[in-house]
């Protein structure tokens, strides 16, 4: 299946082909194409991949353990953060997922966070108190997703078998690409859950 961000690689791609100033576009662009190319790769090799996790792990408010959502529903959209993300680009997604929550009205949706300092972690997720959205700290490499070594926050679906996919790692400036994958996954979602 192609995905949006396939088709802005390969508009660019057609662009940078049929463009008169290939000078102004390749500098100009090729930052970016880029970083769609290798958000791909990543994306790519992470799907499919079994997670390895601690069934018995506890939110950060103690009020739900992972076992018990992944018992409850078909699939869990997990955004995934460390304290090595850029500020900014953790704070755009936090605020994404509580819209995506909001939209589709589900208990679906998890926050995997790496954060050597408690403080950090519960300053960075403030804006998250309230909204239901659990948040779990993971140990540095103990997902061992290559998405991770993109260094910025992404997001991917597990289901009951562990089994990662939907991954998406997500562009600054390019907002179109959030909404589009959002809507994707909500068919997802809407598929049903086994009650929590």
């Amino acid at each position: 299946m192609i995905n949006n961000k396939t088709i802005v690689l390969l508009f660019f791609c057609l662009v940078a082909c049929t463009s008169n100033d290939k000078e102004a576009l390749k500098s100009a662009d090729s930052g970016l194409i880029d970083v769609i190319a290798t958000d791909l790769f990543f994306e790519q090799k992470t799907n499919s991949s079994i997670l390895n996790i601690k069934d018995n792990l506890v939110s950060v408010d103690h009020k739900v353990r992972f076992d018990s959502l992944l018992r409850a529903h078909n699939e869990l959209a997990i955004l995934r953060i460390n304290d090595s993300n850029c500020g900014l680009c953790i704070e755009v997604e936090l605020e994404e997922i509580l819209s995506f929550k909001a939209k589709l009205n589900t208990n679906q949706i998890v926050v995997f966070a790496s954060f050597e300092s408690e403080r950090n972690l519960k300053l960075m997720t403030k804006g998250l108190s309230g909204s239901g959205i659990p948040i779990f700290t993971i140990d540095y490499g103990e997902l061992k997703l290559p998405a991770d070594e993109v260094n910025a926050p992404y997001y991917f679906t597990i289901n009951s078998n562990h089994i990662v996919n939907h991954t998406f790692v997500p562009i600054r400036g390019i907002e179109p690409l959030n909404e589009s994958y959002f809507n994707a996954i909500s068919a997802v979602f809407r598929s049903g859950t086994r009650g929590l």
